[in-house]
């Protein structure tokens, strides 16, 4: 989709008694004309898994739980009707009952953070580039504090933000 243009966010303290936001809404809009939305929240009933969702005119892949539920693609798959297929989630019945991180904050995978902090150690040691150098790394940091200024002013917010 390649970089945010503009944000444009919501956040509030609905359901909780604590001194930040449990829900947060934001509107991507990306330099190819492509619009995201990114919903984050603790707020909500009954507490399913986090989920990744990326839908286009191509095809669509979702991660759950850090595991691929879905993966349908035009070109491997072939053109639908006009509301798609029925997909299926692929998934064991005992895969589908195992706790998310809603109702079990302690199932959270950390497989992918330590996969980073190996490869920026084995960067270090062997005097090379890790795979996610700080460049990219301050990509997602600028979106989320876009989306905080953006609740914050009530504005769209547009990115790079301004160096203060």
């Amino acid at each position: 989709m390649g970089p945010v243009e503009t944000i444009t966010a919501k956040t509030a303290t609905a359901a909780h008694t604590i001194e930040v936001e449990d829900l947060a809404l934001a509107i991507l809009r990306f330099a190819s004309g492509a619009i995201g939305i990114i919903q984050g929240s603790t707020a909500v009933y009954p507490g399913l898994p986090e989920r990744l969702e990326i839908s286009g005119t191509e095809g669509t892949a979702i991660l759950e739980s850090g595991k691929m539920k879905v993966w349908e693609f035009k070109d491997e798959k072939g053109e639908v009707g006009a509301y798609g297929a029925k997909l299926k989630s692929g998934a064991s019945e005992a895969e589908e009952k195992k706790p998310s991180t809603a109702s079990d904050p302690a199932a959270l995978q950390a497989s992918g953070h330590a996969k980073q902090i190996a490869d920026l150690l084995d960067a270090i040691e062997h005097d090379r580039e890790p795979a996610l150098n700080a460049a990219e790394a301050r990509k997602p940091l600028e979106v989320i504090l876009g989306i905080y200024e953006s609740a914050r002013t009530g504005k769209e917010v547009t990115l790079p933000l301004a160096v203060r």
